[in-house]
């Protein structure tokens, strides 16, 4: 639940906090520092808008906000009820739909997402803001071919997108073209980013090199972390190229009885929903 990952802004008032007052009591209180972590910079903006959403509850754009800034404290929960009530005020808005894109991707819902984006792009959004979240749709629906595409137009409007690199390395490991999988990684790699170690780690795994990959995630992360992944690095190649995309970039590893077997329905969703909103006059915001 929301409540228990945000603190409570009326907690900001010291007289809530049971501090002694008058005489010697304050006199203790001013002359000794307060020392208190603050909260993180998602906190903060979620706290924000929440202060905003109080004033104006209707409000597209700080519900849009509202729903962002849940989503940067991953409470995919929270997300979805300010961007469904976004929805409500102003479905048609490209915020929205991108908004709602964003929570259905995270929460592993590739179709769902990828009408929103659609939608988001149909209503008027900026392309450098849709396709690399489109784009992993793509390939977590099993289309591969057009997800590299996607990636591409992203890199080519935003040179420095360094995730959409990331993940387009990833699609080319899932492809089985171990050339463009390294020569996509290589930039990132000489500049030691270490997300695209974690992403040369898991592809390295798809393509049936576990050992290594273990080897890198041992090098580059925490222990307690690298402890709990490296087990699953030998399951990649058994995974479906579907399976294998949510493994990599979204950390969904499937359940032991699913290993290998796609669910049929969600490729055909896809395609279906996506046929019916082309038909459709209204790009207003699903509702889940």
């Amino acid at each position: 639940m929301m409540v228990s990952r945000i603190p409570v802004l009326c907690a900001l008032a010291l007289g809530a906090a049971g501090l002694p007052a008058g005489g010697a009591a304050a006199q203790e209180v001013v002359s000794q520092p307060v020392v208190q972590a603050l909260p993180s910079a998602e906190v903060q903006r979620l706290n924000r808008a929440l202060v905003a959403l109080a004033k104006t509850p209707r409000d597209r754009a700080a519900l849009v906000e509202a729903g962002q800034a849940a989503l940067g404290v991953d409470d995919l929960e929270a997300a979805i009820g300010f961007f469904g009530r976004a929805a409500d005020v102003e479905s048609g808005h490209p915020d929205v739909a991108l908004g709602l894109g964003a929570v259905y991707l995270r929460a592993g819902r590739a179709g769902e997402a990828l009408l929103q984006f659609d939608r988001a792009l149909a209503a008027g959004a900026d392309e450098r803001s849709v396709l690399t979240d489109r784009a992993l749709s793509l390939d977590l629906v099993g289309e591969g071919a057009a997800a590299q595409t996607a990636y591409l137009r992203a890199l080519e409007l935003d040179p420095a997108n360094d995730e959409a690199r990331r993940r387009l390395a990833v699609s080319y490991a899932i492809a089985g073209n171990r050339a463009r999988f390294e020569d996509t990684l290589r930039p990132l790699l000489d500049r030691r980013d270490l997300a695209a170690q974690r992403a040369r780690a898991f592809g390295l795994a798809i393509m049936g090199e576990s050992d290594r990959a273990g080897a890198i995630v041992e090098q580059v992360m925490p222990r307690d972390i690298a402890t709990r992944l490296v087990p699953y690095l030998g399951y990649m190649p058994r995974l479906t190229k579907q399976q294998q995309a949510a493994a990599a970039n979204l950390g969904i590893f499937p359940r032991s009885a699913d290993i290998g077997r796609d669910d049929p329905r969600l490729a055909r969703f896809a395609a279906e929903e996506r046929a019916d909103s082309r038909l459709a006059p209204d790009v207003g915001g699903a509702r889940e």
